[in-house]
């Protein structure tokens, strides 16, 4: 893949999806955008994990989720055996974490299909055009002719990549405009 232009590799990714290919759309991820979002999303999983550990829960708070790794590791080591509700895998939280990265997000892409909701007849993005900010980086705009979230139709969005040793990867957001992991164990 790598002769691919952003442009191409924004195609694969929406063309991924859009077949509902979890692994392949995961597989073109930037390793190191992966690697933050992976941290981030075993952190809060973690913390979910210790909050469900608790008699009662305290209903809805405002929490600060740590990200120092001894705290996580702490609390991965605590609630590791807690299988988390409502990701419809029965997998624990040591499992999950334990997951390949690609793996972990292929998961999340498919938990987070089910509030996407495309048109029948044009499943994928229009992809309006894509801008080099340097040799290495690139912004592919975009919008969803028909239902869509998280933007509402004809909102222009912006997928942004990287180009590394394998070609243009798509940046996964450290921090999703949708829910997280966690969120999606709650049930939200």
């Amino acid at each position: 893949m790598p002769s691919y232009t952003p442009l191409d590799a924004a195609h694969a990714l929406f063309e991924a999806l859009a077949r509902k290919n979890w692994s392949a759309a995961a597989a073109l991820v930037d390793p190191e955008s992966l690697g933050e979002w992976r941290e981030l999303q075993v952190a809060l999983l973690a913390d979910e994990a210790e909050d469900l550990s608790r008699p009662e829960p305290p209903g809805a708070t405002m929490r600060q989720v740590l990200v120092d790794t001894e705290i996580v590791g702490a609390r991965l080591r605590a609630y590791g055996g807690t299988v988390l509700p409502n990701l419809g895998f029965n997998l624990t939280l040591s499992e999950l974490a334990a997951l390949p990265y690609s793996d972990l997000l292929a998961r999340y892409l498919e938990l987070i299909a089910r509030f996407r909701e495309v048109s029948a007849e044009r499943p994928v993005p229009h992809v309006i055009g894509a801008v080099l900010e340097n040799d290495s980086t690139a912004h592919v705009l975009y919008r969803w002719e028909g239902l869509a979230w998280p933007q509402t139709p004809r909102e222009v969005s912006v997928l942004s990549l990287r180009k590394g040793s394998t070609g243009w990867r798509y940046l996964v957001d450290k921090y999703p405009h949708g829910p997280t992991l966690a969120d999606l164990a709650r049930g939200i």
